[in-house]
């Protein structure tokens, strides 16, 4: 990719609230919890190279 930050990213369920059970995505920069997508919005895809966060391009490297 082109010098592109890479950034990792792992889903986990919503523990309280009324979106309980769904999947939020974390997103982490050198271990340290970068952003947050939440349940109620729309969630990246699980594979996807590249995300687009606060208007820069980030690559992605998913966790288990």
């Amino acid at each position: 990719m082109e010098n592109l930050i890479t950034i990792q990213a792992k889903r986990v369920k919503e523990t309280k609230g009324i979106y309980a059970g769904y999947n939020k995505t974390e997103f982490y920069k050198d271990g340290i919890l970068f952003a947050i997508v939440p349940a109620q919005s729309t969630q990246p895809r699980k594979g996807i190279k590249t995300y687009t966060l606060n208007c820069w391009k980030w690559a992605i490297q998913w966790l288990n």
